[in-house]
């Protein structure tokens, strides 16, 4: 799927400790060095600053319509650890230590941060102890800008592996107004600042407010106590440690072939939910989190609380909930104890899909295992990690997970032009074979190298429709594997997944589905071995049409969404709204949106259509014929 419900980047929760409101008129921009002078004497002085070697600060936090608290406890050179508890269902911790880091998710599960994720952390521990502000800060900021902003001085600083983050300065109270950071993915951080008090002579805010452009996750902090440079009984500072679980896999011979379905390239696994079942389930390494129904979340009984925005491709937020104490089963495995995420997969999902899913597996489930996906004999296999030993032929990749999710380095390369390297999400959900981001397509002038495009509004993730310009890749490079004109989209939305700077791009089922593919988070690492039908040609439809059905109980209910201008569809007269009677003289009843895609995938024929438009019936004849 397209769809990859994420919770937030807990890391960019973190950011804290600034400053002041007011209003002022700069006669003329000083520079930022002089910026800084004013700004640290404004919060205590500098003396104070160079002697503060460490603090303790408790907050009481509201977010997600849950009550909740954060400890943070600050050390010079770098150290930071903050745990966050949130309506008793969600304990999140993190520590950096120079210029590394680890997360503990709500699962009690460990991973070191990688990519942006790290980036975003190491900024977190240097603002909030001052480090811009002391004596030596030229030394450890990578980056210093300044600008007028009315009648304010916009200050950005990028720390050495940090995050570029922008402060708007009051030129009368020399404090910030606010801090700004860029997500990467269109989405713009903003933190205010209110009620500041002096502790030990150096002023602290009250009151935090933390938003991303959507109400439900504002983050309202308030603080309740601090020290400074506490005397700690013993180092806070230790590496985490993960909650002891009991086995997750129970039977290596049951769990190593356990029967799937793959539908198109999407992988589909009975699951049985604490103790019930079996329920559809899509396994998903683009998903942040393991994903359930909501009607089948209450159906359950399941520990429902808090209210979220979650997002992925598609430029809108859809609405979360959390589960706790789900248990997650198949033959042989388990994993016991997860917080999960809610969602109306019914509604959202099922229609576009053509098929029943009843949720996702994501990080938190595919994390504990290595993972071998054998598509052409549809079965997957769950091996522990402490006992794998691979031994094929496979290509191996270096696997990076960030924000829970699982990251490869690729090359593409254009028609007529140089390879070009990039960071791609590994998402077995993605129906296609490579979706590229808009930023970095626009970069490297992506579009103009492909012979012809096309652009789609077909697509769909949990954030809405997906606007793409689709065309083809002369390549695409994976370890020493080469796969020859893929077809590649390029988003065209300005929010969402497929606007993320930070990122070239994602891997997506239409790769995977070509290989036996093992999926190692805990080692770290990518492994494909290439199955026959490897150096296939890749397909994208014949007919420029986006389908949709009448979700769970009638699937056979297909309805045409998308036509794509001067695509076979177009040129047969189908329009947007046409609903599909007849092919090629068999009822609807019989057909089925995979079904139906497969048809049109890869067919180079006549298809003859009955379709119902505003009450009458029409019969059309539409030529299949590549279109890209």
């Amino acid at each position: 799927m397209n769809e990859r419900p994420s919770l937030l980047n807990w890391s960019v929760l973190m950011s804290m400790l600034l400053f002041g409101l007011a209003q002022a008129s700069p006669a003329q921009l000083p520079s930022a060095q002089k910026v800084l002078d004013h700004w640290a004497e404004a919060v205590g002085g500098r003396e104070r600053l160079d002697a503060l070697d460490s603090f303790q600060a408790n907050y009481d936090l509201k977010l997600f319509g849950m009550d909740g608290t954060i400890n943070i406890s600050n050390s010079v050179p770098g150290k930071q650890l903050s745990k966050m508890e949130l309506g008793g269902i969600f304990n999140i911790t993190n520590l950096v230590v120079g210029d590394r880091a680890w997360i503990k998710d709500q699962n009690a599960q460990v991973s070191e941060a990688s990519g942006a994720g790290l980036a975003d952390l190491i900024t977190s521990a240097y603002f909030d102890h001052f480090m811009h502000l002391r004596s030596d800060a030229s030394k450890t900021l990578a980056g210093v800008k300044i600008a007028a902003e009315s009648s304010f001085y916009a200050l950005t600083l990028t720390p050495i592996h940090g995050t570029e983050t922008t402060f708007v300065i009051d030129p009368k109270t020399w404090l910030p107004l606010r801090q700004q950071s860029d997500s990467g993915s269109g989405d713009t951080s903003t933190v205010l600042y209110s009620d500041w008090k002096k502790h030990h002579g150096i002023l602290f805010a009250q009151q935090i407010l933390q938003s991303s452009g959507d109400v439900t996750n504002d983050l309202k902090m308030t603080l309740t106590a601090i020290e400074v440079n506490p005397r700690w009984a013993r180092d806070p500072f230790k590496p985490l440690a993960e909650k002891k679980t009991s086995p997750v896999v129970l039977d290596a011979e049951r769990a190593a072939a356990i029967p799937m379905r793959v539908h198109g390239v999407h992988i589909l696994v009975d699951v049985m939910v604490n103790g019930e079942g079996p329920f559809v389930f899509a396994f998903d390494t683009g998903a942040g989190i393991n994903v359930i129904d909501e009607s089948l979340a209450k159906k359950l009984k399941l520990n429902i609380q808090g209210e979220l925005a979650g997002g992925g491709f598609g430029e809108n937020k859809a609405e979360l909930q959390l589960a706790t104490g789900v248990n997650l089963a198949m033959p042989g495995v388990e994993v016991k104890d997860q917080t999960i995420a809610t969602l109306d997969i019914k509604n959202l999902l099922e229609p576009r899909l053509g098929t029943r899913i009843d949720g996702i597996l994501g990080f938190g489930f595919i994390s504990r295992f290595v993972t071998r996906v054998d598509y052409k004999n549809q079965q997957i296999g769950f091996y522990d990690a402490n006992h794998f030993d691979y031994q094929g032929t496979g290509e191996i990749v270096a696997m990076e997970i960030e924000n829970s999710t699982p990251y490869v380095d690729a090359t593409i390369c254009g028609y007529g032009r140089e390879p070009i390297r990039g960071r791609f999400l590994v998402d077995s959900g993605a129906g296609g074979p490579v979706a590229i981001n808009g930023p970095f397509a626009e970069s490297i002038r992506l579009a103009s190298s492909m012979p012809k495009t096309v652009l789609s509004k077909g697509g769909f993730g949990v954030g809405g429709e997906v606007t793409s310009l689709v065309g083809r890749l002369q390549s695409l490079q994976i370890g020493n594997l080469v796969f020859h004109d893929p077809v590649a989209d390029i988003s065209q939305n300005k929010k969402g997944a497929g606007a993320d700077k930070n990122r070239a791009g994602i891997l997506g089922g239409g790769i995977f589905s070509r290989c036996v593919v093992y999926f190692d988070y805990p080692g770290k690492r990518l492994i494909l071995e290439p199955q026959a039908g490897f150096d296939d040609h890749f397909w994208w439809t014949n007919s420029g049409l986006t389908l949709i059905s009448g979700g769970r109980g009638n699937f056979h209910h297909l309805a045409i969404t998308r036509v794509v201008a001067n695509s076979p569809g177009a040129v047969a007269g189908l329009k947007e709204g046409d609903q599909l009677l007849e092919i090629d003289g068999e009822s609807a009843e019989l057909w089925t949106i995979g079904r139906l895609k497969e048809l049109f995938q890869k067919q180079t024929r006549v298809v003859k259509l009955q379709v119902l438009r505003a009450g009458k019936k029409l019969q059309l004849s539409m030529k299949l014929e590549e279109i890209i």
